[in-house]
């Protein structure tokens, strides 16, 4: 998602209207101070030419209080009108961002909405076979749990937007909290998917999460890799012990993919309410621009760091969560990589 070619016209527009009005102002202003510098210096000239006893200071001094404070008051008039006209680039950002956004989903709704109505249709024919009126359930169930999920994605966003999210922390076996999450992962990815763990964490391991807002966090990170996959997803899950800092050992996730990857010089924005990456991919990827920022919030409330990391385009992505380890250090075995799911 980005700006319209119209959208791009008028923001430079604006870029260089504000350019050139800045620069007629800093102009003016400095023209008038050199105005005011040689009046003063011709004042001085004709005192001291007409030896009158006694003149007055404006006569033999230069103004330079009022120089000073002029510039100033232009220096600090200018730097509000750069502020200003940032902020207001950035609400011109937001605001494209959520037409676009609203574009997008309403095409993301619409379709099983559409595909729920001639499903329904079909099911209300006496006739049907058993075999097909079973299909059609199973399509149905689909389409509504995406509509459901889409619904809740949109709810999720609102409710960080507006701080109404707290974590409810309790101690987890990370290890075996993966564990029972790679075959749901495994599905999440979809047939043909290959899903790779490297490294073990300890048994022992214990952190301090919220499942829900954890559960939000990877979900959203598998759903990345499905989306934007060439061909079949591939993901590495790569489980890594991070050396102390001053603090408490920490432990390291990432998920890496094999998909379309992004500018490495992008990667914060990826993170950004409503934004969707360009990418090189002959075909349109769906989706509404707020799972990686659900993302990134749900990880933050937890006291977790989420970052993504790339080679550049068609060279894959990797997205990596950190956090503190609770109550014990653990260490890493040393099983061989594993490979779960199937090619």
């Amino acid at each position: 998602m980005g700006y319209t070619g119209g959208m791009k016209k008028r923001l430079w527009l604006w870029i260089t209207l504000f350019v050139f009005a800045s620069a007629v102002i800093g102009t003016l202003a400095t023209s008038w101070n050199v105005v005011m510098v040689i009046h003063a210096h011709r004042m001085v000239e004709l005192a001291q030419s007409m030896k009158i006893p006694s003149p007055p200071r404006e006569l033999t001094s230069i103004p330079w209080v009022n120089l000073i404070l002029g510039t100033l008051g232009f220096a600090a008039a200018l730097v509000v009108t750069i502020l200003f006209f940032v902020r207001l680039l950035r609400e011109m950002n937001l605001t494209q961002m959520q037409t676009d956004f609203l574009a997008k989903v309403s095409h993301e709704l619409k379709t099983p909405i559409a595909t729920l109505e001639l499903t329904g249709s079909l099911l209300r024919r006496a006739s049907l076979p058993e075999a097909k009126r079973a299909g059609l359930w199973e399509a149905f169930d689909a389409d509504l749990k995406r509509l459901r999920g889409e619904v809740e994605t949109l709810l999720d966003a609102s409710h960080w937007q507006t701080s109404l999210r707290r974590p409810a922390l309790e101690p987890v076996n990370l290890e075996a909290w993966i564990e029972r999450s790679v075959p749901e992962w495994q599905a999440r990815l979809g047939e043909g998917a290959k899903l790779t763990r490297e490294g073990r964490f300890e048994p022992s391991a214990r952190v301090r999460l919220d499942l829900g807002m954890l559960r939000l966090v990877t979900d959203n990170l598998v759903d990345n890799a499905r989306k934007y996959a060439q061909g079949s997803p591939q993901l590495v899950l790569r489980a890594q012990e991070l050396p102390p800092r001053g603090g408490p050992p920490r432990w390291r996730l990432v998920f890496e993919d094999r998909g379309w990857g992004f500018e490495p010089k992008h990667a914060r924005r990826l993170f950004r309410r409503f934004h969707r990456e360009p990418n090189p991919a002959p075909y349109a990827i769906p989706g509404t621009g707020l799972g990686l920022f659900l993302a990134r919030e749900a990880s933050r409330a937890q006291g977790l760091r989420l970052i993504a990391e790339s080679d550049g385009p068609g060279r894959g992505a990797r997205f990596i969560l950190e956090g503190p380890y609770y109550e014990q250090q653990p260490m890493l075995n040393a099983e061989p990589p594993g490979t779960v799911g199937h090619a």
